[in-house]
């Protein structure tokens, strides 16, 4: 007798951050994932997120005066409109105190460097989203890369991805970093085929001294 198909059962889409939460620990996966009891989360996720999106923010052509007076005076209070933005998440996420709003402002200080209007290369990209689809074997990735550039003349693509974790990567972590490959295969097989050479740089945003690790 035939199988019957389950045409109820949902497509499964995975994520890099997914991925290595099943290698780190399978059963804080199976309680998200799987359980999908709620995710209460913790300071250092809401001060990544709040950074994100002040980067994301200062990236339109339109704010750029914005990143000027920041990058001028290294100062969050400097910009009225982006400190109102950060009070305004930090107090919604219960963590409206000195020392999450010093890092707050650490960590966007920090990121306002590193080429952010794209340097020598055009910037292709701003939190671009890709998905990757795979048959042989089958699987099909989500993610999203904060910043694309590309240089058309040397033919490098650079991705940059802002973190706000607290070590940085060790070398094994770095060589077989999930997060790089999949950012490397959508940029090779989506976003810019006819690059010559990509590199993933991750901006460790509290390591002011060496925040660069790349790929």
């Amino acid at each position: 007798m035939a199988q019957k198909l389950d045409l109820t059962k949902p497509e499964v889409i995975l994520s890099a951050s997914t991925i290595k939460q099943l290698e780190d620990c399978s059963y804080l996966h199976y309680v998200k994932k799987v359980l999908n009891l709620p995710n209460l989360g913790n300071p250092g996720s809401f001060r990544g997120s709040l950074a994100h999106l002040i980067f994301e923010l200062l990236h339109n052509p339109r704010h750029k005066k914005h990143f000027n007076t920041l990058k001028t005076t290294q100062k969050l209070n400097s910009c009225p409109s982006i400190n109102r933005l950060a009070i305004k998440h930090l107090k919604r996420d219960g963590i409206y105190e000195p020392e999450h709003y010093d890092l707050v402002e650490q960590m966007v200080i920090l990121g306002l460097g590193f080429e952010f209007y794209g340097g020598e290369g055009e910037i292709k990209g701003i939190e671009q989203e890709f998905i990757l689809k795979n048959e042989n074997p089958k699987y099909k990735m989500l993610g999203y890369i904060d910043r694309i550039t590309y240089n058309k003349e040397t033919g490098e693509a650079e991705v940059f991805d802002y973190k706000s974790q607290r070590k940085l990567f060790t070398k094994p972590e770095l060589e077989n970093n999930i997060q790089a490959f999949a950012y490397t295969l959508a940029v090779k097989k989506l976003l810019i085929p006819e690059a010559k050479d990509i590199s993933v740089k991750f901006i460790l945003l509290r390591f002011p001294e060496d925040p660069i690790q790349e790929v």
